[in-house]
């Protein structure tokens, strides 16, 4: 019940904010998680992390649960 009622008081991931293009808040929220102003260098390098993260990830295709049991290249199913 605490987790249930308590999850609301706390504020999005940054990581989340940012790939739904509140790129503000998502630098708010990282800067005090930090305890660091927004216009910090290594706030701003955090962020500019992740979006090249989202970048590099959006030339794959999405993930597919049927991956998990096939042989191909990784050998998931195998394992």
């Amino acid at each position: 019940m605490i987790v249930f009622f308590g999850i609301n008081l706390l504020p999005e991931s940054p990581r989340w904010l940012i790939k739904h293009d509140y790129m503000k808040d998502g630098t708010e929220v990282l800067a005090k998680l930090r305890g660091l102003p927004e216009t910090d260098v290594e706030v701003i390098a955090e962020r500019d992390s992740i979006v090249a993260s989202f970048e590099s990830q959006a030339g794959h295709a999405p993930f597919k649960y049927s991956e998990l049991w096939s042989g191909g290249k990784t050998r998931t199913g195998y394992r």
